[in-house]
């Protein structure tokens, strides 16, 4: 983990923990959080908030940015989004379909060219991320974060 922070740190780069089940994604993001601050989220729940405010720029963003009136250090906010990828493909309001993971990675891009870092975790492979994101966004992420691979069996089913 120190490893992690020391290279997060180096290049205001988050990280993106991808693997099968049971590898340990959310318990390396948990403990990050703990140790670094910020705010913690799954794809879910974030969707489910996001979602009302898609047509309202500033209330969208104060949705997935969970306002920095939570941050220690507003030059340098950490936001923790878990399980990418469980979340439906779009959103619809109105009759309007919106890819809001989409929306949501583009924002925080937006945010990490101000010194803002985002991790993400997914059971998804990175050409599994290509397929459902597609390349520019899957790009905005790797220059966003580190991209580690977690393997090896699930170790909530070997209990």
């Amino acid at each position: 983990m120190a490893a992690l922070r020391t290279k997060q740190s180096a290049g205001g780069k988050g990280v993106a923990f991808l693997g099968g089940t049971g590898t340990g994604k959310t318990v390396r993001m948990k403990l990050l959080q703990e140790v670094i601050g910020g705010a913690y989220t799954d794809a879910m729940e974030l969707f489910a908030r996001a979602s009302r405010y898609i047509d309202d720029p500033e209330s969208f963003d104060n949705a997935i940015n969970m306002p920095l009136l939570y941050c220690d250090n507003p030059f340098r906010y950490y936001f923790y989004l878990d399980d990418i990828g469980t979340e439906p493909a779009e959103s619809v309001k109105y009759g309007q379909r919106n890819d809001l993971m989409e929306s949501v990675i583009r924002r925080r891009y937006v945010a990490f060219l101000q010194g803002h870092v985002t991790c993400f975790s997914s059971n998804m492979t990175e050409p599994d991320l290509l397929r459902r994101y597609g390349e520019r966004i899957v790009s905005r992420m790797k220059e966003m974060t580190f991209f580690v691979d977690m393997t090896g069996r699930d170790r909530r089913l070997s209990r």
